[in-house]
């Protein structure tokens, strides 16, 4: 018995020396702070197919393992900064004003990097803390922007970035900026007009089809006298929405201008008018055509005037400015005739403009898709690519025909001078004006084939940036009952995305991807007024607050 107890003691005592011995040795094969097998995740906002990899799925990369002298880099992080101070507003009669409300815009700029900050003031104190900067950066400078405290907007004085203390206390100093006085002028002579007619886009349409150079058939219902130049403007109930004007004067023609609210008395220029009586003849589209005016001065494609015919034979468009324009009839895209006319000024011309079926021939259409350098792919080679649809103006151009709607995959481009230009060709298409949507990302474009076709067609697709938009009341709370909308700006704004919420409620902030370049930025107004900005969208970081008023 004795004998058997000994042998099982032995046997575990060899045991256990065993795998001592294994794990030993299984601490000496690795190397501390060696990288493993990963498989990447994409960051916020950004979907999987930037992530190489097939329908979606994230691939597995494998790092260079170092040897075990090699110390592994270690990226330096960014330090927190804790910024804050007071705000002083200053008014016209130079009264200084300590304890005003609402949010202050500001730009820090550190060594190589920049971010955008906006962040609620509350009774003159304002504070940003966690504002990132770059490590090895030994100045931080702190540029404000345009701010609304006390429901209006105020600009810092002076306007010079303001280097930033080891405390991180920056005093400001700020002056709101009174209403603008529109000058309307006649571009020839130079003399103020007399009557002057005004009318306003609403801010959520700018770059839409219908922020053209002149105003829509439903704006000009709108349309109304304020007197002679020049015009005290009203205050802007959103201080820092964007505001587009639409001015004529007798005898002058409409005018469009973007107004600079730091700019004091912006000033219009108006050309003298004429008119345009436009016969149009032909079966059986014409009924259904939109009549397009292009002058021979926009270089930028955008119709002077546009109007869906239906049942008239002739319209008579009146406030022109003189000069060549190209009248041009399509359905759905579709080309359906055009002619080149003279408007006189002071003067009625008339033109008679033939309108027959779409053309049946065939016309090449090619070019080049140019991604961003950080893109190395479009994403999966089989669900990515171009999609094309003959489109009009209506709606923003989402009306297009179904029938003439073609795609082209990535696996049908050609990589040239690197993956970043891409080569596609549709050889045989419906001449017309295509809507260019990149499949899988947002962004949207035009294309004109011309009656011939073209093969130098390019499509440029601006890098993405992320985005924080956060929603507060005039009294600083969080808001979670308004969702956001953008749409980028360059090129054309053919539509809107949103943001996703649950229920009725939306996170604060929402934070979302969109093209570098500027960007229409609003809220789908619930509970709130609805509240419109323009973000110039850059590298680093996009943060935007909206004030937001309840209706």
């Amino acid at each position: 018995m004795r004998k058997v107890v000994l042998l099982i003691v032995l046997l575990g005592c060899a045991l256990g020396a065993l795998v001592l011995w294994l794990a030993r040795n299984s601490r000496k094969e690795a190397v501390p702070g060696a990288p493993q097998v990963v498989e990447p995740v994409a960051p916020p906002g950004r979907r999987a197919l930037d992530v190489p990899g097939s329908a979606g799925e994230l691939a597995k990369v494998a790092a260079r393992q170092p040897r075990a002298s090699e110390a592994p880099s270690v990226e330096p992080p960014a330090r927190a900064l804790e910024l804050g101070g007071r705000i002083v507003v200053i008014d016209a009669s130079e009264v200084e004003h300590a304890h005003e409300s609402g949010f202050l815009a500001f730009t820090l700029q550190s060594g190589e990097s920049r971010s955008h900050h906006e962040i609620v003031v509350q009774d003159g104190q304002w504070s940003a803390a966690g504002a990132r900067a770059a490590p090895d950066a030994e100045v931080e400078m702190l540029r404000a922007g345009v701010c609304v405290l006390g429901g209006r907007r105020a600009v810092p004085e002076p306007r010079a970035a303001l280097a930033v203390p080891a405390d991180g206390r920056v005093d400001l100093r700020l002056r709101w900026l009174p209403a603008p006085r529109l000058h309307v002028r006649a571009r020839d002579t130079g003399r103020e007009l007399e009557e002057v007619f005004l009318c306003e886009l609403p801010a959520v349409a700018l770059g839409s089809a219908e922020d053209g150079e002149r105003p829509g058939a439903e704006l000009l219902l709108t349309a109304h006298a304020v007197g002679p130049s020049p015009v005290q403007l009203e205050e802007s109930r959103d201080p820092l929405a964007p505001r587009v004007l639409f001015a004529r004067g007798e005898g002058h023609a409409w005018g469009r201008i973007l107004i600079d609210e730091e700019e004091a008395e912006p000033t219009l220029l108006l050309d003298p008018a004429g008119e345009l009586e436009l016969v149009v003849q032909g079966e059986p589209e014409k009924r259904w055509a939109q009549i397009e005016l292009v002058s021979a001065a926009q270089r930028d494609g955008r119709s002077y005037r546009y109007v869906t015919l239906g049942e008239r034979e002739t319209l008579v468009l009146q406030d022109l400015p003189a000069g060549r324009y190209t009248a041009q009839a399509r359905s759905q895209g579709w080309p359906l005739g055009s002619i080149d006319v003279e408007v006189l000024a002071g003067e009625r011309v008339t033109a008679i403009l033939e309108v027959g079926l779409p053309s049946t021939r065939l016309v090449p259409l090619e070019g080049i898709l140019e991604l961003p350098e950080e893109w190395n792919e479009v994403g999966d080679r089989d669900t990515a690519g171009l999609a094309f649809g003959l489109t009009d103006r209506r709606n923003n151009g989402a009306s297009f025909s179904i029938s003439s709607s073609f795609r082209i995959l990535r696996s049908e481009m050609v990589s040239e001078e690197g993956a970043r230009r891409l080569h596609w060709a549709a050889p045989a298409v419906r001449p017309g004006r295509y809507r260019v949507d990149l499949l899988r990302f947002q962004f949207t474009t035009d294309l004109d084939t011309g009656p011939d076709g073209t093969r130098t067609a390019l499509i440029s697709v601006p890098g993405l940036d992320q985005v924080a938009v956060r929603c507060v009341d005039e009294q600083g709370s969080e808001v979670t009952s308004e969702g956001i909308g953008f749409a980028s700006l360059t090129p054309r704004n053919f539509g809107s995305w949103y943001c996703a919420g649950y229920q009725g409620r939306y996170s604060n902030p929402q934070r979302f991807e969109v093209h570098q370049g500027p960007t229409l930025l609003f809220t789908r107004a619930n509970l709130y007024e609805q509240a419109v900005r323009v973000l110039d969208v850059g590298p680093g970081t996009n943060e935007v607050v909206f004030y937001l008023r309840a209706r």
